[in-house]
């Protein structure tokens, strides 16, 4: 910027330097965080599916090897019972989660008596 530039030199010179700083700020720009309600629950209920996974593989395995090591223990075995106890609750396990995956859950999967909306019978008393 010397005193023998003009005006319309000038105005040039400062768009293009805006025109890079907008293109600097859109490559360097920070994700925003998620600060609706609708993008929080979204998340809590992501974090609470997995969860819901890892109880869902850690229980019946568990549950398995404890009732595999007492039988094994009442009978005299080695490890007989807990291995077949142990894949038997690996079984459930995936089993539970490919449910789960499918969205049909305990809760769901039983069929209603009546609607919710409905009102329930009144006593006689």
């Amino acid at each position: 910027m010397t005193p023998t530039d003009s005006d319309d030199d000038l105005k040039t010179k400062a768009r293009g330097l805006k025109h890079r700083l907008e293109a600097y700020e859109a490559k360097h720009q920070k994700p925003t965080p998620p600060n609706t309600v609708e993008d929080l629950v979204q998340a809590q209920r992501g974090i609470s599916f997995a969860i819901t996974i890892i109880i869902e593989l850690i229980v019946p395995v568990a549950v398995g090897g404890v009732v595999g090591h007492q039988l094994d223990l009442w009978l005299g075995f080695k490890a007989l019972f807990i291995f077949i106890f142990i894949l038997l609750g690996l079984g459930v396990a995936f089993i539970q989660i490919k449910r789960l995956a499918e969205g049909r859950d305990d809760i769901s999967s039983f069929r209603r008596r009546r609607p919710l909306d409905t009102k329930p019978p009144k006593d006689h008393g």
